[in-house]
C-alpha cells in the first residue's frame, strides 16, 4: 500500500508500506485528495531516505523467551510480573506478548536507581 503523507511546495512524502520505504517524489499531489497510484506521471528524485538503517539496539523487538534470557529471569516470573501489571513495558502483537529492548533496559535502569524504601 502506498500513501501520500505530505505535499510541501513540490514535494510529496510518499511511504510504500509493503516495501518499507520512504521516497520524496516531486510534483503536486494533494494530501486530502484520494490517490491510486501517487508516483504515477510523478518523477522520483531520490531513492529510499535510508536504503541500510543503522539499528539501534534499543529498537530491536524482543520475545517473552528473549526478554527472559536477557533479564535472567524465569519465564514464569516475567509472565506473573505482566499479569500484576508490574516489571517493564509490554505490548501484544497480535495473541503474542513483546518488548522493546529499551524499555527492559530502562526498567532495569529504575531498578538499579530506587531507593531503599522503594524495595
Amino acid at each position: 500500500m502506498i500513501e501520500v503523507l505530505a505535499c510541501i511546495s513540490r514535494l510529496s512524502l510518499i511511504i510504500d508500506r509493503e516495501a518499507l520505504h520512504t521516497y520524496f517524489v516531486e510534483g503536486i499531489t494533494p494530501p486530502d485528495h484520494e490517490v491510486d497510484n501517487p508516483t504515477k506521471g510523478l518523477h522520483m528524485t531520490a531513492q529510499p531516505t535510508n536504503p541500510n538503517p543503522r539499528r539501534n539496539p534499543g529498537d530491536e523487538m524482543l520475545t517473552l523467551q528473549e526478554a527472559c534470557a536477557y533479564l535472567r529471569i524465569p519465564e514464569g516470573t516475567l509472565r506473573y510480573w505482566r499479569h500484576l501489571g508490574a516489571g517493564p513495558r509490554s505490548f501484544k502483537v497480535g495473541r503474542h506478548v513483546r518488548y522493546w529492548r529499551a524499555d527492559l533496559v530502562l526498567w532495569l535502569t529504575e531498578q538499579t536507581n530506587r531507593t531503599g524504601s522503594d524495595r
